[in-house]
């Protein structure tokens, strides 16, 4: 028998939410705090990695649950299974634009909830066994408490700060606490990456110039190693 599935809630009526979670726990299920709000809902998805999301549409707030399920899609890889009074034709076009993973209408039995969860991880599971990672497009790295999803084609460079990475992405910088080599490491199968100094790693897509002991990545110089510079040009393809 596998591990249970840790499922999030996110309902914004307590009483509901509640009784989704003592159902989810009578049947097994690891179920974390139910979230009330989109906020929370998105808070507690990135902390705590669900499984599953049970996700309800009506949430009442500036945006709905299929809003929030499009915007927790975008941040990590779960099967959402949509909750909701109404099942109008409207309101299934816009769900399916997210691509739930099943759809639930009020009122509903504990076997409802359970036949809809365990035929989402069947049609789940397998891309996620049969997922290679060598294939990964991504990449989640700790900031903070939480885990973020990084694009590498978005990275312009990073800079090792001690015990933390500065990671430059356009507008955008992280600072993430990992081993600089096991970072440069995890992006040496994107091929776009080289280090072109003991603390500076870089996206050789964003170099915009380069000098005789530096190079330039939008606004920023880049010291250039003397070691690092004939292999940089051989890359380049600078004779």
């Amino acid at each position: 028998m596998g591990k249970p599935l840790k499922t999030l809630v996110i309902e914004d009526e307590a009483v509901i939410a509640e009784t989704l979670r003592m159902m989810l726990e009578d049947l097994g299920y690891i179920v974390p705090d139910p979230a009330l709000s989109p906020k929370e809902g998105m808070e507690t998805a990135l902390r705590e990695q669900p499984d599953i999301i049970l996700l309800d549409v009506n949430l009442n707030s500036d945006i709905d649950g299929i809003e929030l399920g499009a915007l927790i899609k975008e941040e990590m890889d779960v099967p959402i299974v949509f909750i909701t009074s109404y099942a109008d034709a409207e309101t299934i076009e816009r769900a399916k634009l997210v691509s739930p993973a099943g759809y639930i209408v009020k009122p509903f039995t504990s076997d409802d909830i359970y036949a809809a969860i365990e035929i989402a991880m069947v049609q789940y599971r397998p891309k996620v066994q049969t997922f290679s990672p060598d294939e990964v497009t991504f990449l989640f790295v700790k900031c903070g408490t939480s885990y973020i999803k990084l694009n590498p084609a978005e990275i312009d460079f990073m800079r090792s700060a001690g015990i933390y990475i500065e990671v430059n992405c356009g507008e955008k910088k992280w600072l993430i606490r990992d081993s600089f080599e096991t970072m440069i490491e995890r992006l040496a199968q994107h091929k776009k990456f080289m280090r072109v100094h003991k603390s500076y790693c870089v996206n050789i897509e964003r170099i915009d110039s380069i000098d005789t002991e530096s190079l330039k990545v939008g606004q920023f110089d880049i010291p250039l190693a003397r070691s690092k510079k004939n292999e940089l040009f051989k890359v380049l393809g600078i004779s």
